[in-house]
């Protein structure tokens, strides 16, 4: 159980990259994918200090996470994506000629983000937490096929 509290004395609830990155990546192994995997780390992940963390999850799950430095904002800003859609164009007009040959998906922590990434990048974009999920084993089943 995560018992961390607020300064209220109220129980904490962890973000998702929070969560996985402290309390179900210590309890699997993941087997990495051979592919990779572009990354996106969203604005509150980068302003809330939690895209290192990101990047962490999705390493362990890839041998070759991609970050495109071109682009530090996907545009979607919340819902503006779907009224204002030159919004999400501009800023990710440079994203799919920054992707390497061979990179077939994609991952991020924000759904309206992932919406944009994956029209403009030309490859799907999920959420990290599927990845994780599909690319993990429990510990104990790692040492039963490792033995």
């Amino acid at each position: 159980m995560y018992t961390s509290l607020t300064p209220a004395g109220r129980p904490a609830v962890p973000d998702a990259i929070e969560f996985v990155h402290d309390r179900v990546l210590p309890r699997v192994r993941p087997d990495s994918l051979e592919a990779p995997v572009a990354l996106r780390p969203v604005c509150s992940a980068r302003k809330t200090g939690r895209a290192d963390q990101l990047v962490a999850i999705v390493a362990r799950c890839t041998s070759q996470v991609v970050t495109v430095d071109a682009v530090q904002c996907c545009g979607f800003a919340g819902d503006r994506g779907f009224t204002q859609p030159e919004l999400n164009a501009y800023a990710l007009r440079h994203l799919k000629a920054a992707l390497p040959a061979g990179c077939t998906s994609g991952g991020s922590s924000g759904p309206p983000c992932e919406i944009g990434l994956s029209e403009f990048a030309g490859v799907p974009y999920r959420s990290f937490v599927p990845l994780v999920d599909c690319c993990a084993m429990p510990l104990e089943a790692a040492v039963e096929v490792s033995a």
